[in-house]
Formats: structure tokens, sequence, C-alpha cells
């Protein structure tokens, strides 16, 4: 075994055997596996996803009645093809489909074993194995019917072939090659990466002599899995006039650069998904969107498109307090941290399968950064590679050695760990810096562009109608300060979508205090028995006006007047504060209307 030094295979063999030492290392596969079935038997009854009934469900169940004939029709190429077709593969049943994918989750489990080992040892595969059972970001969406389960399987698959690619076992070239074929048609996240790397590859193999045969195998694996998504573009093409593998790209670029949103979820901020009046999903639709999303970069001066992709960066990597807990976004530092240790090693040793894994990260996190930010699609693709790599890290970081015991004269060996040590050092460093880059994160706000029209549906400065008290909280710990506007009920305009609430504000705490947040609620006069949902938004306390803009759709829908009612806003400081609300309006930007002209 790797993990065990050559010294300590022979004094150990007087009382261990090699039979016994693989029982406890099986042993604990079996018990990370057994791990991994418990946390995903728990997600078997989370509630039915909108994708799996609007799409991957009945799109599966066409291609059950009229065969693989489905791929030539225009509805087909909406999403990626293997998203349904894996579902039909297994039936096109619900239930069987969840428990099939949970029991593929188990190779799963056992693919990122495998990749450890390739990456250092049998013991870095157990701790890879272990990190993908406990990781908060894969597990919940394995027993399910959405993409995820058959991207994570293919991914896998792809990269522990690649690994044995490496070790010159050229056999191995054609299951590498499918995978990543497979991996492409089901989410086409590995398109263009992999685009990257055959051409860096073959640039490299012209130049070191000495690795030129290991690049060449790659170059032939990643080349030959590309011809079949290339196929299915140039069939896209030819029949619909769709140079990609399905229409949501445009989409995705057209939300993740968007102005008011800044490339965030919109329900999660309020706000409805607006588009053109061309579905996106169409050929058309996804063509417009798309040359919209150029002109949201081009709308930004160079400064802002710095601040809009740092940010968009930040988002990827660390999430935001949002749609994630604080748990959450340590587990990514401790996982960066200590991949970026085992990078440190892998160029110290010159280990090509390191260096391709965090190439892989790092190409992962630079196109990611582009689309519409969605934690379920921002994290996986980046969770798969981080995850081996991490494991690495962990064990650099303890650094694991042996020590002799004494049985009576029988000496024999226990693994132990040994550290500090510099991986060590340079992980505890790299954690405290990544920890602190946590205080930094922008948090997503609705940003409205000066040159953007909006229609007033509502409007008071007229305060003489709002009342303002204040009192401590239950624990006599915040102020809380209440502003109650009387607010007639409303109609959006025909074809908008989105309305939002403009608050303008001033807070002014006095002897340095600070004010924490806000809360905002509707309370409808009509149906007082109506359960208040409370929105909480953040503030500023400099003394200083800021406009603060909040959406009335998706998690927000609460907050619009469709019956008359009072608009009530909290405002939570650490003392007495000056609260001087300016103007608040109701009002409907023109954004679509301004963009698709």
């Amino acid at each position: 075994m790797k993990f065990i030094s050559r010294k300590f295979n022979t004094v150990a063999s007087e009382r261990y055997t090699e039979s016994q030492l693989a029982i406890v290392h099986w042993s604990c596969l079996i018990a990370i596996i057994v791990l991994y079935l418990y946390r995903g038997i728990g997600y078997l009854d989370r509630p039915t996803a909108i994708d799996v009934l609007n799409v991957y469900l009945p799109f599966a169940n066409k291609v059950l009645e009229q065969g693989l004939g489905f791929l030539l029709q225009p509805e087909s190429i909406i999403v990626s093809p293997l998203s349904y077709l894996w579902p039909a593969i297994l039936g096109g049943e619900l239930s069987v489909i969840k428990y099939v994918n949970l029991s593929v989750g188990v190779l799963m489990v056992l693919l990122t074993y495998g990749i450890g080992r390739q990456l250092h040892s049998r013991l870095v595969g157990l701790i890879a194995a272990f990190l993908f059972a406990k990781s908060p970001f894969l597990i919940s969406w394995i027993p399910t019917a959405l993409s995820e389960p058959p991207f994570f399987l293919f991914t896998l698959t792809w990269i522990w072939a690649l690994g044995e690619v490496l070790t010159g076992r050229k056999n191995f070239i054609p299951i590498a090659a499918i995978a990543l074929s497979l991996s492409i048609l089901t989410r086409a996240v590995w398109l263009y990466p992999s685009i990257v790397f055959l051409l860096v590859i073959l640039c490299l193999s012209c130049f070191k002599i000495s690795t030129r045969q290991t690049m060449l195998n790659l170059s032939v694996a990643l080349g030959l899995g590309l011809i079949l998504p290339i196929l299915v573009i140039l069939k896209n093409l030819i029949f619909f006039g769709l140079p990609s593998i399905d229409s949501g790209s445009g989409g995705a670029l057209f939300y993740g650069t968007n102005l008011m949103t800044n490339g965030f979820e919109p329900p999660l901020l309020g706000l409805a998904y607006e588009g053109g009046a061309t579905d996106f999903h169409s050929v058309i639709g996804n063509r417009e969107h798309a040359a919209v999303a150029i002109k949201f970069l081009k709308e930004r001066s160079l400064f802002e498109l710095l601040d809009w992709y740092l940010t968009k960066l930040s988002w990827v990597t660390f999430f935001t307090p949002i749609e994630a807990s604080i748990k959450s976004s340590l587990w990514r530092v401790f996982e960066l941290s200590m991949a970026i240790t085992a990078t440190y090693w892998g160029i110290k040793q010159k280990k090509i399968f390191v260096l391709l894994l965090c190439a892989g990260i790092a190409l992962q996190i630079f196109q990611t950064a582009f689309v519409l930010y969605n934690i379920r699609y921002s994290t996986d693709s980046l969770e798969l590679l981080l995850i081996p790599l991490a494991a690495v890290g962990v064990y650099l970081s303890l650094n694991f050695g042996e020590k002799v015991i004494k049985d009576g004269n029988q000496p024999y060996f226990l693994h132990i760990l040994r550290f500090p040590n510099k991986f060590t050092l340079i992980s505890i460093i790299l954690m405290s810096v990544l920890c602190l880059t946590l205080h930094f994160r922008t948090l997503p706000i609705i940003t409205l562009p000066p040159k953007i029209p909006t229609s007033i549906l509502f409007q008071s400065s007229d305060f003489s109608r709002v009342l303002r008290t204040s009192f401590l909280d239950q624990d006599q710990r915040l102020l809380e300060h209440n502003v109650i506007l009387a607010t007639p009920n409303q109609v959006l305009p025909r074809g908008a979508h989105n309305a939002l609430w403009e608050i303008k504000m001033t807070l002014s705490p006095s002897s340095g205090g600070v004010c924490s947040n806000a809360l905002i609620s509707f309370d409808s006069e009509d149906s007082p028995d109506l359960k208040v949902e409370i929105v909480d938004f953040p503030v500023y306390s400099d003394g200083l006006p800021h406009t603060y803009l909040l959406g009335t759709a998706g998690k927000n829908a609460s907050l619009f007047p469709l019956e008359s009612g009072r608009l009530i806003m909290k405002v939570n400081c650490e003392s007495d504060v000056s609260v001087l609300v300016d103007q608040m309006s109701l009002v409907v930007p023109h954004f679509i209307d301004y963009f698709f002209k």
C-alpha cells in the first residue's frame, strides 16, 4: 500500500498480514459508502423539482413514445439531450429513477476513491471518498431525476479514466473519450474547457519531449471525446440553425450579465425571470438574449466590468449569505485551502494529474462567472474536482508518519499524525486568508441604471400619513424604528413582470451606533388573517442618503399590494437613530423594453 512505507511493510508483516490490513482498508471504504447511503436516503422524499416535472420527465416519456426521432423535434434542444435520455433509459418512472440514481451514487464514491488513489495513495482515496460523502453540495442532488446524477457519474468516470491514461494505460483512452462525450451531452460545462485543454496539451507536446507520449495520449482521449458533442452541434445547426448543444446558453448569458441583478438568481432578489418577448429557449430568442448580454457588458465601464467580474468570482467561489449558510462557505474555504496546498505539492513533484485538475478548476471558475449565478449550477462542477485535490491537501497537512510500538519483544508500527510541517503552515495561512475574504463579500442587490425609464404606480413623500415609533426589542438589545405607510391596492401594467419598492432613506445613529438591517412587510386590510411574509434587507447607517430597491416577485411576492393595506418597515439599530425617509415609491422599470428595442 502506498500510504505505508516499505519499512512499515517489512516490520509489520511479522504482526499483521497484508490481508488483515486490506480488511481494515476496505472496511473504512464500506463505512464511507454507508455514510453516503444514509445521507442520500434522507433526500429521497424531497419535493420534485419543477425542471423534472416540466421538462426532463415529459421529454423522457416522449423519447419512449417516439424513439430517437424526438431528437429531431425543435423542443428537444431546449435542454441537453442526455438530461432526458438518462431518465428515459431508466423507464421514465420517477421513483425508479430516484432509487437507481441513489445506487449509482455508490459508484461515484468509488470513482472519487479511485481518483484520490491515482493522485497520491490509498489513504488519500479514502479521504476523498469521505469528503464526497460529506459534501454539502453533491449528495442532495443525486437521488433525484435532475441532470446532476448522470453529470456527476460521467464527469467522475472521465477524470478517473484520464488518471489511468496518465499512467500509460492506453486501453483507458476509449473510456475517457466516451465519458467526456456523455458528460458534455448531459451538461455542456466541459465543452470549452476540453477544447482549451486539447489545444494547450498539443502545444506542450511539441516542446516537452520527455512527456510527449503522455501528452499525445491525453490529446487523443480529449479529441475523441469531443467528436460526438461536435456532431450534435452540427445536427442542431443543420436542422434548427442553433450552433450549440442546447438553446439555454443565450439565457444563461443574459441573466448572468444582467445590469439589474449583476448576474444573481432573480427570484432570490424578489424579481421574476423577465426577458424579451421571444422565449430564450427558442433559436431566435437564444440569439437575441445573447446579443443583449453583450449590450450589458458594453454598458459597463472598464472599472465597473472588473468590479462585476470579481464580484461574480466571489459568488461562484464562496457563495452569498442569501442562498448559502456560513457552514457552506467555510467548507469551500477548507476545500480551496487544501486544494491549493495540493497544487503547490503537485508543482514541486511535477504531478501532471494534480496540475490538470487545478487547471480544470480555474477554467470552470472563469467561465461560470459569465453566466447566471445559481448555487445549483455554480458549485457541482467545481466540487467534483476540488474534493480529490482537497484530500491530497489534507494528507499533506496532517503529515502522516509511522511510530514504533513495543509489544514485548515484537515491534510494530502505527500510522500516526506528525504535524506541523510546511504544508500544515501553508494550509493554515490559506484558510485564515480565505476566511477573511468572506467578510468582504459583496451582497447581491438590485441596481437600476439611471438611463432606464420607469413608471410610478404609487409614490409618497407626504409623511403626515406615516407613523413612526421606536421601541426596544424583546431582548432589550436593539431599537426597532418603525415606519408605516398606508398603501392603496395596485395592478401591474400589462406585459410588466417586475415592480420595485424604491425607498430613499437616511439613517443617522447617535453615539457611533450602527443599524444592522431592516425588515419590511405588507399587511393587507382586506385579509387580516393572511400570513405576513417579512423581507430582510441590509441598510447603511452612515448619515448619508441611500436608495434601496426591493423586488416584489419571487420570494418577495408578498410585498406587492394587491389589496389596500400598510407597508411596515422596521429598522434595527444598536442605538437611537434618526430615521429620515425622503420617499417611498412603487415603480415599474422598463428595463426589457429599453434593451430589446
